[in-house]
């Protein structure tokens, strides 16, 4: 260990000022670079400005003066053959010269060497030369060579107004346009097309300018103007930005055509004629240097293409600046084409020296220098005074550092600091104290939520609370473990964000990623996920939704050691860009709540299971019960629903009867359960007495017997009347009579026969009227010549023992009532009353006395539908069992309440239903419920055989009327319509063609006066 120690204050110092040199060092060198790189580009910014206003004012000079030569050319001008049709044409020279300022002249000359030139008088030095006379404000050079043998040379001149004021003839101008350089190289040109000269000085004034020329079509003549490049000069001058810097515009032999300084004039040639200034003839070292620079790009761009003219080098504009001694001092030098056109290019050169262009940058840099030691000094003593501020605080958490190593979890007093990394070590500090004690609460916090879905979002609250992490997730595999199937999730970004609203592709476990990895190994994954493709990507960034973290996923195992899901932890990086870091410590921390997270999991997911399990064996009960008889339908699954409806809707209610009914998780459960249950007893109910279709039928319908029987007796008319015939025929007697009375016999038996089977397929009512006729139907006779206790079972033997059998043959009536047609009831069968210990149910009903009379004669009698009392007992009986069924499974505490649920739907308001004809006041108010449910469902249902559904409005009116019976509740009945549950009932789970319009007022209305809406309240 070091022995020499030093004061926190001077660590502090010391680093601080450290950092801001190496900081300020940096920016400033940082900065001068930044400003000299940022100067640079300005400077070539000013050299491109420039080559492009150059190039803008020559294209401004060149161009009009190319269309107005060519339209001269195509015009009656250039047609004229004679000295007086080319005067008629001077107003046409005259416009073209007064279009710009630059054009000094116009004029045509003739393939016979005729010439007649324009020129404005607009200077002194231009009146001086021609001897103008005071008011002449042009003049018009004239050569004629019309006349072969003479020369006529004219100078016209003419006032403002084109008036005439002096013709002077010249003895000796000779000029012969066809020598000059403009004249040949336009009829050299193609297609009659306008030429440039190179700049040359003019003859007669001796400005610096260039022709530009074109010949008429036929060849017969070429108009030309010239144009004075002089404001070129003036033009480079003002663009002359800096100090130092120099611009040239000069052609392709180096010929300067412009620039600002007026000493650089034409020179002398070698036969003492003034001709044009080249670069590369002058002692002005920058001048050259213009003149190397460009043979340089000439010679790069000749390399570059070969295809290339010698001096074209330059054709394509250079876009950098590159730099020159010269006279020691290092100049920036760039040249640029600014025109080209019919073989003549001009080009800007441009200097300037390097120390200009940055000395801004060097002002900024030395500012800043001095800046920065004042800088300096002043964080000195900042920094002291921050030391002594922040060692306070450091030393407080020492303490409570030590307090916490001790297992003293109790809140300290935190000292105040202004200093952001000793704030988050305080804030660290009280974490972990906070996480400590946290821990130790976890496991019962865990342990005593019972909700599975509160469970995960409290496992994934309390984890991220104690690992201080951003956010996460705790997900559940899918049985095949190919996917997530549940769980919980918290994202920063969208807080609001639940499990259900993530896209399931996202939820697809992929081959290759850190959350296979981890379930696959059961070992915990960390690693850093980076949106932009630098870290390993896969579904896990897109469930976060966070651009950058560290994560960390660690398996969620049971005792068994099955993978129950992933815990998924992650730490965004902080505000400054900075990553945070899964350390080993805070692993080990979240491994350990992971494993209590574990524990608690499994334990709710094996309830959850359990439950599912349960839930999906009375769906099972439910559906077998439905499936066992076509006359069922879907009943078992579409009464849990109406009765679910019914209790959120009366849930919603705020004032009324229903202003206190709410119902817990635990309840909500309990009613489901009831609902899908409450015809479970429906298993032991016989399906050939649910199914009775007919008074007759049982296993099969009788009535096939009684046809037989009635087929028989008219067998046995039909051998009584021929062996009648016999005995009368052999008396000599007629026997027709005895037929007729056959026949009538045989009407009156298919007219019994008719009124029978009328009678076994029921109605709404029997008159006794057809009983008495039944009755006396019964009594026909009918021979039975066969032992009828042959090949029939044990059971029925053992009925037919209580009666002796008879002689055979023997007759016996169409329709009988025996004894073996009476199945009596077991001893175990018979209910007690509600008071015996042989009925702890406290069942009330009318039990008859036999389980089952299959009476021929005692079923056809039935007055009303198909079933006799016996029957309609045992299809009664499946509340009896459901409740037995119910009773004797073994609820647990907050499911008490099913059997009551389940078994009170066929109870009445008034007493008088069944099984326990309990009242109003004795049932609870879900079981009040599911009895409207348990109706509606019946009498609306259109998937019975053996009946139509019916409409709407006819089951709404006949809940009314059992309303007003007492048999359903009148305040439920009038939620059920005012809440429009039967409308939305209907569009669910009924056909269209039974919904039909239901006035709800006035069915309400038929149930008052008030004696029943809320009759029953207590």
């Amino acid at each position: 260990m070091n022995s020499k120690v030093l004061p926190l204050k001077v660590h502090i110092a010391t680093l601080v000022v450290g950092m801001l040199l190496v900081v300020s060092t940096s920016l400033m060198w940082v900065s001068d670079r930044t400003l000299t790189s940022q100067t640079l580009e300005a400077g070539e910014e000013l050299f491109s400005r420039i080559a492009d206003s150059t190039s803008d004012a020559l294209e401004l000079e060149l161009k009009p003066a190319q269309i107005a030569v060519k339209i001269l050319a195509n015009s009656p001008l250039a047609d004229a053959n004679s000295l007086n049709a080319r005067q008629r044409h001077l107003d046409a020279l005259l416009a073209a010269i007064r279009s710009r300022g630059s054009f000094a002249s116009a004029y045509v000359g003739t393939k016979n060497g005729s010439y007649l030139q324009v020129r404005e008088l607009n200077e002194d030095f231009v009146r001086k030369i021609f001897d103008a006379p005071h008011d002449a404000n042009y003049v018009a050079r004239s050569i004629s060579r019309d006349n072969p043998n003479s020369i006529d040379a004219v100078r016209y001149f003419y006032s403002a107004d084109k008036s005439l004021v002096e013709a002077r003839a010249v003895t000796n101008d000779d000029f012969d346009p066809r020598t000059r350089d403009w004249y040949l190289a336009a009829n050299r040109a193609p297609d009659a097309d306008a030429v440039i000269s190179a700049p040359y000085k003019f003859a007669t004034t001796g400005d610096i300018g260039i022709s530009i020329a074109a010949r008429h079509p036929d060849g017969f003549a070429v108009v030309g103007i010239n144009i004075t490049l002089g404001a070129l000069s003036k033009l480079l001058a003002e663009y002359q930005k800096l100090k130092g810097m120099d611009l040239v515009l000069f052609d392709r032999e180096g010929s300067i055509v412009a620039h600002p300084d007026p000493e650089i004039k034409p020179m002398l040639d070698a036969r003492g004629n003034l001709d044009l200034v080249k670069l590369q003839d002058l002692s002005n070292p920058k001048m050259r240097a213009v003149w190397h620079q460009f043979q340089n790009q000439a010679a790069i761009a000749s390399a570059e293409n070969p295809k290339l003219k010698p001096g074209l080098g330059s054709a394509v504009r250079s876009n950098s600046m590159s730099t020159v001694d010269i006279d020691n001092r290092e100049y920036f030098i760039r040249t640029d084409q600014v025109f080209d056109s019919g073989g003549t290019a001009f080009f800007l050169g441009a200097l300037t020296p390097v120390d200009e262009l940055i000395a801004p940058a060097k002002r900024a840099r030395n500012n800043a220098l001095m800046m920065t030691g004042s800088a300096l000094l002043l964080v000195m003593l900042i920094a002291i005074q921050m030391a002594n501020s922040i060692s306070k605080p450091i030393s407080a958490l020492t303490r409570e550092a030590s307090e916490i190593s001790r297992f003293h979890f109790e809140t300290g007093t935190r000292q105040p600091t202004m200093v952001q990394e000793v704030q988050d070590l305080a804030v660290a500090v009280d974490s972990m104290r906070h996480t400590i004690r946290r821990f130790l609460e976890i496991s019962t916090a865990l342990g005593a939520e019972g909700n599975f879905a509160k469970l995960l979002d409290r496992i994934l609250v309390e984890t991220l609370d104690a690992a201080g992490a951003t956010g996460g997730a705790v997900l559940l595999l899918s049985p095949d473990s190919t996917a997530f199937n549940g769980g919980a999730v918290s994202v920063p970004n969208s807080p609001d964000i639940k499990f259900s609203d993530i896209p399931k592709h996202l939820l697809k476990i992929s081959g290759a990623s850190v959350v296979s990895d981890c379930i696959e190994e059961k070992v915990t994954k960390t690693h850093r996920l980076v949106r932009d493709g630098t870290g390993s990507v896969d579904s896990i960034l897109k469930l976060l939704m966070v651009d950058s973290c560290d994560t960390a996923v660690l398996p969620l195992i049971d005792r068994t050691g099955f993978v129950m899901g992933v815990l998924i932890v992650f730490w965004t990086d902080s505000a400054d860009g900075k990553a945070s870091t899964t350390d080993d410590e805070r692993l080990k921390f979240v491994k350990a709540l992971s494993g209590t997270a574990s524990v608690a999991l499994a334990n709710q997911q094996l309830i959850s299971q359990q439950k599912q399990l349960m839930q999906s064996f009375i769906e099972l009960i439910a559906g077998a019960i439905d499936a066992k008889s076509p006359y069922t339908g879907g009943h078992c699954q579409r009464v849990p629903e109406l009765t679910k409806m019914l209790a959120h809707a009366a849930e919603k209610k705020t004032e009324g009867p229903f202003a206190d009914f709410r119902l817990n998780d635990d309840q909500w459960e309990a009613l489901h359960i009831a609902a899908w249950l409450h015809d479970c007893g429906k298993v032991t109910t016989p399906e050939f007495v649910v199914d009775k279709a007919t008074k007759l039928e049982s296993v099969y319908d009788r009535i096939h017997e009684v046809r037989m029987r009635i087929e028989l007796l008219k067998a046995q008319a039909e051998i009584d009347a021929l062996r009648e015939s016999v005995v009368v025929s052999g008396k000599g007697e007629d026997p027709s009579y005895l037929f007729d009375a056959l026949r009538e016999r045989w009407r009156e038996l298919d007219d019994d026969w008719a009124f029978l089977a009328e009678c076994n397929v029921g109605g709404e009512f029997m008159a006794p009227s057809k009983i008495e006729r039944l009755k006396t139907i019964s009594q026909y006779q009918w021979r039975r010549t066969l032992d009828n206790r042959l090949g029939v079972s044990a059971e029925e033997i053992n009925r037919m023992m209580r009666t002796p059998a008879p002689t055979l043959p023997v007759m016996e009536p169409l329709l009988a009532d025996r004894d073996e047609h009476v199945i009596e009831r077991s001893e175990s069968e018979r209910l007690h009353p509600d008071t015996a210990p042989g009925n702890p149910w406290g069942f009330s009903l009318d039990m008859p006395t036999h389980l089952y009379n299959r009476g021929e004669l005692y079923n056809l009698s039935i007055s009303r539908g198909t079933l006799t009392a016996e029957e309609r007992y045992k299809i009664n009986d499946h509340i009896v069992q459901t409740i037995k069924m119910l009773e004797a499974l073994p609820f647990p505490q907050h499911l008490k309440q099913v059997p009551e649920i389940a078994g009170g739907h066929h109870e009445k308001m008034d007493g008088k239903g069944y099984p326990k004809r309990l009242k109003r006041a004795d049932m609870s108010l879900p079981a009040r419920m599911m009895a409207i449910a348990d109706i509606f469902e019946a009498l609306t249902a259109a998937d019975r055989p053996y009946k139509k559904g019916k409409l709407l409005s006819e089951a709404v009116k006949i809940l009314a009327f059992m309303v007003k019976d007492q048999h359903i509740d009148a305040d439920l009945f009038e939620l059920f319509l005012s809440s429009g549950i039967y409308l939305d009932y209907a569009q669910r789970f009924m056909i269209p063609a039974q919904i039909d319009d239901v006035n709800v007022s006035d069915v309400l209305q038929s149930i008052k006066p008030s004696s029943h809406i809320g009759a029953y309240a207590t």
